[in-house]
């Protein structure tokens, strides 16, 4: 039997989730709520197999919740319900940790398999969120953001790097950075230290060897 607690600050939605879920054998709705605070109190109370939540509600959204819940109960599938398939929307969601996110027109049999897959393991996507979600990960900002994260760089840092690689001078940097020359040799010798290598060209060809161009 798979627990279910159904967020939305429609009631409307709600109801109707209910009366969908309800009429599954190998499912229970323990409760609904309306804004991310009261599904909080009753996450805690129910302890849900699964948390069915709007993206958007005043009081607490589902950001909020999906980090919460995943924080203290890292066992609790949460599947996001938005009309909106906007970047902002779906990179928000998927950072909080969100194990999927469907849209709200989504038919009945299709809900039913999605929350099945969830519980499975599976992390799940409708077309449409798919599609932005591949949109995000092949732009330019998603893999640089990427980079910059796996090898604890910031932005900056990452634009020497690659004027380096180009052999760029480092007053054309500098010039590039509205920076002085002096600051990009203190911060290129950090960079040095950090990735372990003597000089420009070996900065070089360790960014080229894992995809930092």
């Amino acid at each position: 039997m798979i627990r279910i607690l159904v967020v939305d600050d429609h009631e409307l939605i709600v109801e109707s989730m209910k009366a969908i879920l309800s009429s599954q054998n190998d499912m229970l709705v323990v409760g609904g709520a309306n804004s991310g605070n009261d599904a909080l109190v009753l996450a805690r109370q129910y302890k849900p197999d699964l948390i069915i939540t709007d993206v958007y509600m005043p009081d607490g959204d589902g950001m909020m919740l999906t980090s919460k819940i995943k924080e203290e109960f890292p066992g609790i599938k949460i599947l996001a319900l938005t009309i909106f398939d906007d970047d902002k929307t779906v990179r928000a969601m998927l950072d909080a940790g969100v194990d999927g996110i469907i849209s709200k027109d989504l038919r009945k049999d299709n809900l039913i398999l999605a929350i099945k897959n969830t519980m499975s393991g599976m992390s799940v996507m409708d077309a449409k969120t798919f599609a932005k979600f591949k949109e995000i990960v092949q732009s330019p900002a998603y893999k640089d953001q990427q980079i910059m994260t796996k090898f604890e760089i910031n932005m900056t840092e990452l634009s020497i790097i690659r004027c380096v690689s180009q052999g760029l001078s480092n007053q054309s940097i500098a010039d590039q950075h509205f920076i002085s020359e002096s600051t990009v040799k203190h911060r290129l010798a950090l960079l040095m230290e950090r990735f372990g290598v003597q000089d420009r060209v070996q900065l070089a060809v360790l960014a080229a060897k894992n995809g930092i161009l």
